[in-house]
């Protein structure tokens, strides 16, 4: 069986998932990142996550320059395999409404990218696809981990992300490349 991390990571073999656990916590402030962890069953004989059903092989090596990107690919749970543009490099004081309107629970974000669809009336993400790995779209090599979305202003919906590098130095962490 293929584990898979995320209801991003999808293959065209039967998928097993161990538990995960969310990492929540009141304390996030300013420059940190949602994420969530994996733990895979015993049962769980080879892990492969690098083949993205509708975009294909995936170079796990990440992007460590957040500027030389423009183009992005992504699969989510809600919408599939998308595409779209940075339209913004380093956003601070992103705020984000984890609660509701008569309980908010507002976390604030900085150094986060910005993405929207191609064409711009397109959504690049909806509700579901958090957790999404975005990638590059000229080399497949992750770029940002999806995290939050909606419409502005101006009608347009946009997609907040975390820089790829910066989730694995909070977390500790690094991508499985072999």
């Amino acid at each position: 069986m293929t584990p898979t991390i995320s209801s991003a990571t999808t293959t065209s073999s039967p998928t097993a998932t161990g538990g995960c656990a969310a990492i929540r916590s009141s304390s996030l402030g300013p420059g940190t990142s949602l994420a969530a962890l994996a733990v895979f069953d015993p049962a769980i004989r080879w892990f492969y996550p690098w083949t993205y059903q509708g975009i294909g092989e995936i170079d796990p090596r990440v992007i460590a320059d957040r500027f030389t990107v423009r183009r992005v690919t992504k699969l989510g749970r809600t919408t599939g395999v998308t595409t779209g543009t940075v339209s913004a490099f380093m956003l601070d004081n992103v705020t984000i409404n984890y609660g509701s309107d008569s309980r908010p629970h507002v976390i604030e974000f900085d150094n986060q990218i910005e993405f929207i669809g191609t064409p711009p009336q397109t959504p690049f993400s909806l509700p579901g696809d958090s957790g999404s790995f975005i990638f590059d779209a000229d080399t497949l090599r992750p770029y940002a981990l999806l995290f939050a979305g909606g419409a502005g202003d101006d009608g347009i919906d946009r997609t907040i992300a975390s820089f790829m590098p910066d989730v694995l130095a909070q977390l500790n962490v690094r991508l499985i490349t072999s």
